[in-house]
């Protein structure tokens, strides 16, 4: 980053200073408010900034909580101009895969800002994909002789992080494969006479796979149960499925956005 900055004046009562920032190595949470303070900013006059991000430079998040570029709310009369140049990106985190039967996270935010900023946007702006859904898990009963009181479960499998700077991690479920047995036993059980030759097995739903940049992850799916043969092991439920975790915003603010240049935008552009 090469920060400059000069004093100039509105007419000849109000003073504005102006900054320039390019970024030239990838980031996390870049936030302006701290940035022109550290070069000297009392927090109070206008500001003129203009940011570039380079080429192939990420400005992004470690966490769905706070956006990747956080411009804020500057004092009246101030104005930013943002240029992404070709193959950089500002993104927003991806959110955490659910773990079985549980929901995915939402993404996070790529742009966040409350002051009149101007775009020129020849990279991308995507806001973080949202965690896939975990699965089901799948409890098999036996309901009548010969499997009597038999009852197993398996758990489904957690989902998968969505797209985004620093990725969303997987969800917490354990392998969703199956699980058989023969009457009596569980899973892994050795062969019990149990008067039928009915067996069963079970599998744990798979979890809902992340969401692209800026796109809502899928749920996880239901488990499962076959029956190998007659025997009277009936019954069995899923539980829950996880819901995908919602696409996070491109950019928060919008109303405040004029785009020179649009580029790629990926992600819902609110407010």
């Amino acid at each position: 980053m090469l920060p400059m900055m000069t004093v100039g004046m509105v007419g000849s009562v109000d003073p504005v200073e102006y900054f320039n920032f390019t970024l030239g190595s990838s980031e996390d949470e870049w936030v302006l408010d701290t940035e022109l303070t550290a070069l000297g900013w009392g927090g109070v006059a206008p500001v003129i900034v203009t940011i570039t991000i380079n080429g192939s430079v990420q400005i992004g998040s470690t966490t769905t909580s706070n956006p990747g570029m956080n411009l804020g709310t500057m004092p009246s009369s101030s104005a930013i101009t943002l240029t992404i140049d070709s193959s950089g990106e500002l993104n927003g985190r991806g959110g955490d895969g659910g773990g079985a039967q549980s929901s995915g996270s939402a993404g996070g935010t790529a742009l966040y800002t409350r002051t009149p900023t101007t775009i020129i946007n020849n990279g991308e702006i995507n806001g973080g994909g949202g965690g896939g859904g975990g699965g089901a898990t799948w409890t098999v009963n036996g309901a009548s002789s010969p499997c009597h009181t038999l009852a197993t479960t398996k758990t489904g499998t957690g989902g998968s992080g969505g797209a985004g700077y620093g990725n969303g991690g997987a969800g917490s479920g354990s392998s969703g494969g199956s699980q058989s047995g023969t009457c009596y036993q569980g899973g892994g059980g050795g062969v019990s006479d149990c008067g039928a030759t009915g067996g069963y097995g079970a599998t744990g739903g798979t979890g809902g796979t992340g969401g692209d940049k800026g796109a809502a992850g899928s749920s996880g799916g239901n488990g499962s149960r076959t029956e190998e043969a007659s025997g009277g092991c009936t019954g069995g439920s899923n539980g829950s499925t996880g819901s995908g975790g919602a696409g996070g915003s491109a950019v928060d603010g919008v109303s405040n956005v004029t785009y020179s240049t649009k580029g790629t935008v990926n992600g819902s552009e609110d407010n």
